[in-house]
């Protein structure tokens, strides 16, 4: 089931007399429990894009569909409603309030949409346990490192239980393993039925995810789906190992 489907969507910046494309003519779509990468240069429109996904900014045109709305046109009280709901954003910086402990930071959404306090403490608990911080719950961020700090923000994500969790470089200030049990932490997120979308710039992190978008100039170059490549690849493994047993 597609959860996002976008339309002809463009989205063009005006800079005295210069026009410019940032995105032109996109048309995709995320179905329910996938893990996409979007990649390409930098310019390429990958930014744009997340930013038009995760409704933190209007398509000049087109049509954006998010769990069968049409949400482009919101007002937008109704467009910070639907994204606090709807939509888990991590950041590559993690956006953190220091002088809060992690388990308010997690909280923050949750108050935003106005949850009862014993269902936010409760929540609250539940994800920071998911994420393995559960004994952490009223260390501050000054006092985790950058990955502990990386999950304190993917579980303020989730605060909502959104069914998109939207990822902008995610691991660009953390070291190779951290980076990599993020990653890991993304895939369990998914398998949980969520609707994974990150922006990366790097190629290691492709055997993480189900599926590519390349974007170039504004367009959609290409898409890869990882899917159909591993079963292919286990196709062919499985056809070599049956001819080496006759």
């Amino acid at each position: 089931m597609a959860m996002i489907e976008l339309e002809n969507v463009a989205k063009t910046y005006r800079t005295n007399a210069n026009v410019v494309h940032a995105l032109r003519d996109c048309n995709l779509h995320f179905n329910q429990g996938v893990f996409t990468a979007i990649m390409g240069a930098s310019g390429s429109g990958k930014s744009t894009l997340l930013h038009i996904l995760g409704l933190m900014d209007r398509p000049t045109s087109g049509l954006y569909r998010l769990d069968g709305q049409e949400v482009s046109r919101l007002n937008d009280a109704k467009l910070s409603l639907t994204r606090c709901l709807k939509i888990g954003m991590v950041f590559q910086s993690f956006n953190l309030f220091s002088n809060y402990t992690i388990a308010d930071n997690v909280a923050v959404p949750m108050r935003y949409a106005g949850a009862p306090k014993g269902k936010i403490r409760d929540r609250v608990e539940h994800l920071l346990r998911l994420v393995g911080l559960g004994e952490r719950m009223d260390a501050r961020p000054t006092e985790l490192s950058g990955g502990q700090c990386q999950r304190v923000a993917i579980a303020r994500a989730l605060a909502n239980d959104p069914p998109v969790l939207l990822a902008d470089e995610p691991t660009g200030n953390l070291d190779q393993h951290t980076g990599e049990e993020i990653m890991a932490l993304f895939q369990d997120i998914r398998r949980a039925g969520r609707t994974v979308i990150m922006v990366t710039h790097n190629p290691d992190y492709m055997r993480f995810v189900d599926r590519v978008i390349m974007l170039q100039d504004g367009f959609i170059d290409r898409e890869i789906n990882l899917y159909a490549e591993r079963d292919a690849e286990n196709a062919a493994a499985s056809h070599g190992a049956g001819e080496e047993s006759r």
